[in-house]
């Protein structure tokens, strides 16, 4: 495929929308109550510009860095159980899961 064939762009769009919903379901875990936490603190620290550290980001949200840490390391495995999900619903054979995620990966 070259750089930006019509395929690689559809594979790009596609993923993107993959993690754009993990990332919603995500978000509407915290504003349903059943994760528990600063959801701005994940919005801001997933953001695709944020290159700062958990010590920057935990003094804006009342946390230690340890906390920040912790927080951040929970919300990221909880989202790529997520995305497990969107892809696993995708999928009609789950054992082609594993190849979809590394596909959607190599989109990105």
């Amino acid at each position: 495929k070259t750089a930006g064939s019509a395929e690689q762009v559809y594979d790009r769009a596609f993923a993107r929308q993959v993690l754009r919903r993990a990332f919603e379901h995500l978000e509407a875990e915290f504003a349903d109550g059943r994760r528990v936490g600063p959801f701005a603190a994940i919005r801001e620290y997933f953001a695709p510009d944020y290159a700062g550290t958990h010590a920057e980001l935990a003094p804006r949200y009342a946390m230690t860095e340890s906390q920040m840490a912790s927080f951040i390391h929970r919300a990221r495995g909880r989202f790529r159980e997520l995305v497990r999900h969107q892809v696993r619903d995708l999928v009609a054979d789950p054992s082609h899961i594993e190849a979809e995620l590394r596909n959607l990966l190599a989109a990105l």
